[in-house]
């Protein structure tokens, strides 16, 4: 249970960050997760299951990469929720040979975030175990 709650830790609460440098690129990871009905959003929230579509089919994140590559980029950003580095730099990582600095969007804990850490350990596991292309 030890080891769970420390690789719980490390992985989702306070994952290790890379200190915001020059990049050629900024991508940024988001999704609704219920603030779209706040107004905070550009799109309503209906956008994201096709957003999530196309990513599936290999467009927008995947393909900014390739063109990152050919375009002979070799820093980028990205930024992503805090609890969500972990899952975001490894899938990234997959598909990017540059070099990758990772920065946490918002506090690194707070309460609300408990449910955000079961899906991401799923989500982390689905990662390892199944989805293991680019």
């Amino acid at each position: 249970m030890a080891t769970f709650l420390l690789a719980t830790a490390l992985l989702f609460v306070w994952p290790s960050q890379s200190p915001p440098g020059h990049a050629d690129a900024l991508v940024v990871f988001a999704g609704n997760h219920g603030v779209a009905a706040r107004g905070v959003s550009a799109y309503p929230a209906a956008v994201t299951e096709q957003m999530v579509g196309n990513f599936i089919a290999g467009g927008a994140a995947v393909n900014q990469l390739c063109r990152a590559s050919r375009r002979r980029w070799d820093r980028i950003v990205l930024v992503t929720s805090t609890y969500h580095l972990a899952r975001a730099r490894l899938l990234v990582g997959r598909c990017w040979h540059g070099r990758l600095l990772a920065v946490g969007a918002g506090s690194p804990w707070r309460a609300s975030e408990i449910e955000h850490v079961a899906v991401e350990w799923t989500a982390m596991l689905r990662a390892w175990v199944f989805d293991r292309g680019c």
